[in-house]
């Protein structure tokens, strides 16, 4: 059944892989009673109860899902955890918000994105499985455009929804935590905005950081150039995003500007190679 009232749920509308966990923990920190769920990446889709039907073919458009249940079983969480707002940023919900607002009636929402270097990076690192690192790259690139493309579109579409990057947000976390949650009530936000973050497990750090010098150094000369390659064909939607490619002058400066988190994307790449000895 269709939502006729608003629902307690704030979503992130973003691509996977591009820093929206630390994100939605900045919300969730300046959201009075805002409750992000503890499963994977605090996001709704490893809640157990539903993970099976949102994690099954999750990035094909025709994929059918029971947001009714999934609602009431989100919102039982909410309840049992004594919480007021439930942050919700489970990547796939980008390709559904048509539907996720008709059934949902959030209080509040926005859209997120990042470089495409630091989301192809990612992907390589922590997915990519049998198969060369220019296969990986260039397959990411595209799997890239194609997630790009569909979130320009909802920019396009849903312009009410406030477009947040990963670059911004790094570099002004304050800025970027106002434009998010404009829409909520005054009685539903910190009156001062905290910065302070829980941090990814997998990075161990608690403070707002651009990782994109650790994922430019694992991609090196070699991806940095393969993504070029397939970027240049497609200058309209980087530009449309406020993106411009990363030439080899321009990443050794960003490189230079973190040295310890470049010498941590060179560790992670040397040790990716001798998994992936193909």
């Amino acid at each position: 059944m269709l939502s006729t009232h608003i629902d307690p749920f704030y979503f992130v509308f973003t691509l996977n892989n591009s820093g929206s966990t630390v994100f939605s923990q900045l919300l969730a920190n300046n959201i009075l009673d805002g409750y992000l769920p503890p499963h994977g990446n605090n996001e709704g889709q490893w809640i157990p109860e539903v993970t099976d039907m949102m994690r099954k073919d999750p990035w094909n458009p025709q994929t059918k899902m029971d947001w009714e249940f999934i609602k009431s079983t989100w919102r039982k969480y909410l309840t049992n955890a004594s919480k007021k707002i439930f942050i919700e940023s489970s990547p796939p919900n980008m390709i559904r918000i048509k539907s996720i607002q008709d059934y949902f009636k959030p209080k509040g929402a926005c859209l997120f994105i990042s470089n495409p270097y630091l989301h192809i990076s990612s992907c390589i690192h922590r997915y990519s499985k049998n198969e060369t690192f220019k296969n990986a790259a260039q397959r990411l690139s595209y799997s890239w455009l194609d997630k790009a493309k569909f979130q320009l579109e909802n920019v396009q579409n849903f312009q009410n929804l406030p477009l947040i990057k990963y670059e911004h947000f790094c570099v002004h976390p304050e800025q970027a935590a106002q434009k998010a949650l404009k829409q909520l009530q005054k009685n539903e936000k910190n009156k001062i905005i905290t910065t302070n973050i829980k941090g990814k497990k997998n990075t161990l750090m608690k403070s707002i950081t651009n990782m994109t010098p650790r994922h430019l150094a694992f991609l090196g000369d070699e991806g940095i150039d393969i993504i070029n390659t397939i970027l240049s064909e497609h200058p309209t939607t980087l530009y449309q995003l406020g993106y411009e490619l990363i030439g080899h002058k321009k990443a050794t400066r960003i490189l230079n500007s973190n040295l310890l988190q470049a010498c941590q994307g060179t560790t992670n790449r040397r040790q990716w190679e001798q998994i992936h000895q193909i």
